[in-house]
């Protein structure tokens, strides 16, 4: 994650959620997160792009960003 943070700059905002405090707690019901980690890629309208569970791949964030 930081080094998708470094290489995108300001191309991207990278959020980090605690779904064990309250409001972490009210996403991950609002997004369906069962399993951690979880991966949502949001577009600058806060339209879901796409959801994925466990180890996240950057070339998907890069794929994504270049259409």
């Amino acid at each position: 994650m930081d080094r998708l943070e470094a290489e995108l700059g300001e191309r991207i905002q990278i959020i980090h959620l605690n779904i064990q405090d309250s409001a972490g707690r009210k996403l991950a019901a609002r997004f369906d997160i069962r399993l951690t980690p979880t991966f949502i890629m949001f577009d600058s309208s806060g339209s879901q792009l796409w959801q994925s569970v466990g180890m996240l791949d950057p070339n998907k964030v890069h794929e994504t960003l270049s259409r």
